[in-house]
Order: structure tokens, then sequence, then C-alpha cells
């Protein structure tokens, strides 16, 4: 086996860093609040929701990712519309990311309880590079762009539909969009323009007596990542150089959560990869619990242990999230038939 080299060590973990970057953000608790991977998902209750998460990811290990999300949303009565703003920050390793974007989502009624809601998010992305490499012979261009160019912030667009009845909820869309139409070239297929992530999820209430509620839930995420490097995909063993390669990556996270009296949670999930052992897969199995306080308040907690080989020989203290969300009556609804009831709502 060839030997790495000490400055090439060193880019493989930044490069692997951004590599998952390449992904957006998956959020343990993502069922409780959609609109940062769907602007379809906003609007479908009385109330105006705020959200704000904070997830550490990998605690323990220097330049691991802390991501802040906050997603608020309402729903507009005299236009049949719901009305959201997300805002997503990023930091890995040397490089961080800022994704702010305002949603609209049109609610059409398609059955008595049944509603269909199409949606559509813009706003800007940006990246920035923080940091310098010093290197060996030879330099590597790509890196050397990176610090030259240290930012960019694009133009940015999500579509979304979802349906939804009271009890069932079925969401497709698609992040980041804009890429394929206004920076499609080859030159601008680079680690500032994020790859499309396309998003399907399922999920059901299933009332468990008179007390609790089951709701399982299954999302789907596949990434058009054009960009990855395939120092990253060797491992980081026997190749000095970089490339940019074009690859389909599918994400999994299948779970459930049990709702006791409205005033707890519990819930446990399963993220996985389609990533072939030996790729970086980053398995997790994810346990969350939380509560309700008062009619309004809520506070969740998740954490991650990892079952994947990434950083494989390097000790974490897991990953860990919170999420606190608070909500706020718009107005009394003169028929209830009108708003599919979500959970928490």
């Amino acid at each position: 086996m060839k030997p790495i080299k000490p400055y090439i060590l060193a880019l493989s973990l930044f490069l692997s860093l951004s590599a998952w970057a390449q992904q957006d953000i998956q959020l343990s608790q993502q069922s409780f609040s959609k609109l940062n991977n769907n602007p379809a998902a906003i609007g479908f209750s009385n109330y105006a929701h705020a959200f704000l998460f904070a997830r550490q990811q990998w605690l323990g290990f220097e330049g691991a990712p802390r991501t802040l999300v906050f997603n608020a949303n309402g729903y507009l009565e005299d236009i049949r519309s719901g009305v959201g703003l997300s805002v997503t920050g990023d930091q890995v390793g040397r490089n961080t990311m800022m994704n702010i974007k305002a949603a609209y989502a049109y609610h059409v009624r398609v059955g008595r309880d049944q509603f269909v809601s199409l949606g559509l998010g813009a706003g800007v992305f940006g990246r920035h590079f923080g940091g310098d490499f010093s290197f060996e012979e030879p330099e590597i261009p790509e890196i050397v762009d990176l610090m030259n160019r240290r930012s960019r912030y694009k133009f940015d667009l999500d579509l979304g539909v979802m349906y939804s009845t009271p009890k069932l909820s079925l969401g497709l869309s698609a992040t980041h969009i804009s890429r394929y139409f206004f920076y499609a070239k080859p030159e601008n297929n680079n680690w500032f323009n994020p790859p499309m992530n396309v998003f399907v999820f399922g999920e059901y209430g299933i009332d468990v007596g008179s007390n609790m509620k089951f709701t399982p839930r299954i999302q789907l995420t596949s990434v058009f990542s054009s960009g990855a490097i395939s120092l990253y995909e060797q491992n980081f063993v026997g190749n000095d150089t970089l490339s940019f390669t074009q690859k389909v990556d599918l994400f999994y996270d299948v779970g459930g959560i049990l709702e006791l009296k409205d005033k707890f949670w519990i819930g446990v999930s399963f993220r996985g990869s389609s990533f072939k052992p030996g790729d970086g897969r980053s398995d997790a199995l994810i346990g969350m619990v939380g509560i309700n306080i008062g009619d309004n308040l809520r506070i969740g907690y998740a954490y991650d242990f990892k079952m994947g080989n990434t950083f494989r020989n390097v000790r974490t203290f897991g990953t860990h999230e919170i999420m606190l969300s608070y909500r706020m009556r718009l107005f009394e609804p003169e028929n209830a038939a009108d708003f599919t009831p979500r959970f928490f709502d």
C-alpha cells in the first residue's frame, strides 16, 4: 500500500468533511419541520410555527460539523397559502455554508379531508473557505482555486409537492435545482455550487388507544453529487490526485415517534446510505425524546449513535441535536374540516 504523505492526510480530512457537505442537512428530528427541504410542507394548521435546531455532529472531533437551522411558517387564510422562511448555517472543518430561503405553498383541496400543496422556495446559497494549506510538490489545483476564491453566493431554488390527510402525509421535493438552470456549464462544476438533492417522505398517524399516537415515517434522499472528490471515495490511500466525478447516492431514514397524552414523545430511527463498505459509510441509530411545555412550547433532543466506518479510528462522543419550537394561533377556523391537523397542531 502506498504511504500517505502528511499533507495529503490533512487534506483528505478536509475533503472528506466537504464531501459529506454535498448532502443537504439531515436533521434527526426532521419530521417536526420539513421546510428546509420541502417548501410545500407549510401552512397545514391555524398556527404560526417557529423551530430552532442546534446540531453538533461527532462531538469531541475537531472540525466536525456544527449546524443551526431556523424554520418559521404560517397559513394565510385569505389566499389559502402557506408562507415561510428557512435559514440554515453549517460549519464543517475549514468551510462554512449559509442557505437563506423564503417559501410559498399554495393549497388545493382534492377531497373532503385531502389537500395537495405546491411549494416554491427561493433565496441564496453561499459557501466560504476559511483556511490555508501548505503544499509539498505538486500543488493541488482544486484547493488552490478554493483559497483564491474564498466565497461565493448563488441564487437558490427549491420545488416541492405534498399530499396530506388528517393521518397521512406524502411529500416529494428537490433542492438546489437552480444549479441545472443557471450553473450547468462544466466550469461551474465545483465546490461552490451545491448538487441537487431529491427528497421523498411518507408518514402515517396511528391512534394507539385514547392517549397514545404512533407515527411511523420513512424518508429517502437522493444526492446528485457532481463534484464528489476521488480522494475521498478512495478512502484517502493510494492516490495523490483529485478529480471531480458524477454520481448519485441514496440515503434513507426509517423510524417512528410515539406520543403520550399530548405531553411527551419518544422515537427511534435508523439512517443509512447506499455506499458500499469501505466508502465511508456513516449509518446511525437515532433515539429521540421530547416534552410539550404548556400548549405552545416544545423541547426535543436526539442522539445519533454512529454505526458506519466514517473516521472509524477516531473516537467521538456521538451526535447531539436539540430542538425548540413555539406556536402561536393565527385564527379560529370556521370549519375544522378546512384544515388537516398535524402532529402538535
